[in-house]
């Protein structure tokens, strides 16, 4: 690979690091409505302005927004025009991870409390391990 390749690489790798932070890539979502100041999605994440300005600062470098002056505001805006389409199949993709992280977080948390109460309701000290085996063989392995 040539040095110019690597480089090539390297940019378009800086442009998915910008937006692989949950408020950056939030920004960009929001953006996608239209232009705002600072001041209005620093409000949007319940952050302070100095903070919303690094990010802003790094998706500008990245190419992902653009901004403009007017009078004492400087107003934000999407760059990519296609920002929507990809975020729109990346959504498609992670709801379904989403939906299964949530079942089993539901399902850790019954585990859990079924194994609380077996030992809760246990008089016998002898048996319910054995029990909890049989029922939940993988958690006590």
């Amino acid at each position: 690979m040539t040095g110019k390749e690597k480089l090539r690489l390297r940019l378009k790798a800086d442009v998915f690091k910008a937006i692989g932070q949950p408020t950056r890539l939030g920004i960009i979502e929001l953006l996608q409505q239209g232009q705002l100041t600072v001041g209005q999605i620093a409000a949007h994440f319940g952050s302070d302005v100095p903070n919303i300005s690094r990010h802003l600062s790094l998706l500008r470098k990245a190419s992902w927004v653009g901004d403009r002056k007017e009078g004492i505001n400087t107003f934000y805006r999407l760059l990519v025009p296609q920002a929507a389409e990809y975020l729109q199949c990346v959504e498609e993709k992670t709801r379904g991870r989403l939906e299964e992280k949530t079942s089993e977080a539901a399902g850790a948390e019954t585990n859990q409390h079924v194994q609380e109460k077996l030992v809760d309701l246990s008089c016998d000290h002898s048996g319910p391990d054995q029990l909890a085996l049989e029922i939940f063989p993988e958690s006590l392995s």
